[in-house]
């Protein structure tokens, strides 16, 4: 009987590592983060996607893209479609992948100023094209398992003016950063700045009060002698316009794309997987040791 419950115990045990082993590496933290749709350029050869990694190191390796494969490097359409840019398939902790068409290439490298690991789809457009009036954009891990999932609407901004759609925490156009920290929270501010009147320069109020002076004079020659001492010894302090010092105030996309992106992340999904997965193994054991106990009772 105490053999029996040994030998129950350590096939828990690996079950629950194998278990672990199995779930934890799946539960990742890339989301799409910028969209380019609607470039000035060729839209055949200027089209984007941006994906961000919250998380610890990600192998994207056989990660899909609208479910076409995502590989290492950009197709270089200018120079003879060359495959550039070739730095791997894993996205580091706390940075920037860009992934562009494959097929004949893409014009991206040469007309915008990106930065981030190059990456590009086993096919010739993203996505059969992001189109102008919308689009849903889907990525997918190794296992075919959801990560995350955006369908822009046109309504969204960022058309025919070389903006993007950029993730900080909502959805917004931008200028576009490829490889960089999105500025949706900057550009709100810059906005707000421009449109603040400037300060009115005060005129300096000695000269105003001299041209009183003298208009008074002209008018009325009758004032007293101690008035007119009294009047042109009169000196009002220079008002000063104050200096108005404006501070730009950098919102960090780090922190702004955590909390609110979680649901797209499928973190749930894995861990109710996992929790059913175990009640099974756990139940075929408990019947299997059920049945073996019964059996030697009989014996």
């Amino acid at each position: 009987m105490l053999k029996n419950n040994l030998t129950f115990i350590t096939i828990m045990r690996y079950l629950l590592v194998i278990l672990f082993v199995l779930i934890i590496p799946n539960i990742s933290a890339v989301i799409i983060s910028e969209i380019m749709y609607s470039p000035n350029f060729d839209e055949n050869y200027n089209e984007w996607v941006e994906i961000y990694n919250e998380g610890s190191d990600v192998n994207l390796s056989n990660w899909s893209l609208c479910g076409k494969d995502i590989l290492e490097g950009y197709i270089d359409h200018n120079e003879a479609e060359a495959l550039k840019n070739e730095g791997g398939l894993i996205l580091t902790a706390g940075s920037y992948a860009i992934i562009t068409d494959g097929g004949s290439g893409t014009e991206v490298y040469s007309n915008f100023d990106v930065s981030g690991l190059a990456l590009h789809v086993d096919a010739a457009s993203l996505c059969g094209r992001l189109s102008n009036t919308g689009k849903e954009i889907s990525l997918e891990d190794n296992q075919e398992s959801l990560i995350d999932s955006v369908a822009y609407s046109p309504d969204w901004g960022a058309q025919d003016n070389n903006n993007s759609l950029q993730f900080d925490g909502e959805w917004c156009e931008a200028i576009s950063t490829p490889g960089n920290e999105n500025n949706c929270g900057i550009e709100e501010i810059q906005e707000e700045i421009t449109e603040t009147e400037s300060p009115e320069i005060v005129e300096d109020s000695n000269e105003i009060l001299e041209e009183v002076i003298s208009n008074e004079i002209e008018v009325s020659e009758e004032i007293e002698e101690d008035v007119k001492k009294e009047l042109t010894g009169l000196s009002i302090e220079e008002d000063k316009p104050e200096n108005i010092e404006l501070s730009i105030i950098k919102l960090n996309p780090k922190d702004i794309k955590t909390e609110e992106n979680k649901e797209y992340l499928g973190i749930e999904s894995y861990a109710m997987y996992g929790f059913v997965s175990f009640c099974i193994l756990l139940t075929i054991l408990f019947i299997f040791r059920k049945n073996k106990f019964n059996k030697n009772e009989f014996n």
